[in-house]
C-alpha cells in the first residue's frame, strides 16, 4: 500500500487485520463483514510488516514460516510459500535447499 505519510494507510491495514473493529459501518470481505470471520483464521491467512518492523535473529526457514509455523517442518510448503515466491534465496544469497542461513542483525 503506497500513499503520504498521515493519509491511512496503517489504519486500513489495520482494520483489515482485526487489530481495530470499526466504530462505524463495517469492512466487507467477499460480501462478509469481517466481524464474522474467525478472528484466528483470518490471521492465518494475513502478513503485515508495518514500517516500524524489527529484524529478528532466526534462520530464513522460520522467519518465512512464522506466519504458519505449525508448518515449520514442511519444507516444501516453506519454500515454495517465502523462498521462491518472495526471492528471500536471493536476497539470502543462495539456493535456499534448507532454508539454514540465519538472517537478522547479526548478518
Amino acid at each position: 500500500m503506497i500513499g503520504e505519510n498521515g493519509q491511512g494507510k496503517t489504519t486500513i491495514v489495520k482494520l483489515i487485520t482485526r487489530l481495530y473493529d470499526p466504530t462505524e459501518g463495517q469492512i466487507l470481505l467477499d460480501g462478509v463483514d469481517l466481524r464474522d470471520y474467525d478472528l484466528e483464521d483470518l490471521h492465518r491467512e494475513i502478513g503485515v510488516i508495518f514500517q516500524d518492523f524489527m529484524r529478528y535473529e532466526m534462520t530464513a526457514r522460520e522467519n518465512i514460516a512464522i506466519g504458519r509455523i505449525e508448518e515449520i517442518d514442511n519444507l516444501d510448503l516453506v519454500k515454495s510459500a517465502g523462498a521462491g515466491k518472495s526471492m528471500a534465496d536471493h536476497t539470502i544469497g543462495r539456493p535456499v535447499s534448507g532454508l539454514r542461513p540465519n538472517v537478522g542483525p547479526a548478518l
